[in-house]
């Protein structure tokens, strides 16, 4: 049975039999018209179906009485975009990174076009519901990711004397469709310290007065801080 039937009728004798016919058609038609029943059928694929995605014709009628007299209706066939496929990552579907506490913010690390490309998705559905987005899956306010490009920057900054010691972050970068969030992408980040804090003196000079009996050894009261922590953190004075 056809996705679509025409049918004609002899107001003076319904029980004539009919002949169907296609019109004048031009281009590409994926639909075949069985002549006897008015039924229409699909020849290809619609999903890969070139466009137009709407179909206008006639569709003409005979009857089997002599003489033949017949009889024309318009239709239109309307192809509508169903959301078949899911979009999906091109393996591999991870990264690593390395980047320094000190990285600008606006910085771009990642993204599907341009010099910075490491990762694509894809989807099969073509038209609307073949169109991608991209979303950060757990957010960090520390980045950024552009919906249409999928492209990762830096939002904030990454200096870890201010924002905790985390010094390895698991992003997961979201593809979807309109219908269909299913394509995972890892970036695995690691963050390297940056001895970006000079040491500093609490105070700019210090005097103290000892007589000539102070023994050898005598320490000398100071203090000295650095900002960094753990890697260029204060050695000495």
């Amino acid at each position: 049975d056809g996705f679509l039937t025409v049918r004609c009728i002899n107001p003076s004798n319904s029980s004539v039999g009919m002949n169907y016919t296609i019109g004048q058609i031009s281009g590409f038609f994926p639909f075949v018209l069985n002549s006897s029943t008015g039924s229409f059928s699909v020849t290809q694929d619609l999903v890969y179906a070139t466009p137009p995605r709407s179909y206008n014709f006639s569709v003409w009628c005979y009857d089997n009485l002599s003489p033949n007299l017949s009889s024309n209706a318009s239709v239109t066939i309307s192809v509508v975009e169903v959301d078949k496929y899911a979009p999906v990552f091109t393996p591999p579907t991870y990264i690593f990174l390395t980047v320094n506490e000190t990285t600008p913010v606006g910085t771009v690390l990642a993204s599907t076009v341009g010099a910075f490309k490491m990762y694509n998705a894809t989807d099969m559905d073509v038209g609307p519901q073949g169109v991608l987005y991209y979303t950060l899956y757990i957010p960090d306010p520390r980045f950024s990711v552009d919906v249409t490009y999928g492209t990762l920057t830096v939002q904030q900054s990454l200096n870890l004397d201010y924002n905790g010691s985390t010094t390895f972050i698991n992003l997961i970068i979201r593809a979807c469709d309109p219908h269909i969030c299913s394509a995972d992408f890892h970036i695995y980040i690691s963050i390297i310290r940056q001895n970006d804090h000079y040491p500093m003196f609490s105070q700019k000079e210090y005097s103290v007065t000892y007589n000539d009996s102070t023994p050898p050894g005598q320490v000398i009261p100071s203090n000295c801080t650095d900002q960094d922590i753990v890697v260029g953190a204060l050695q000495g004075v």
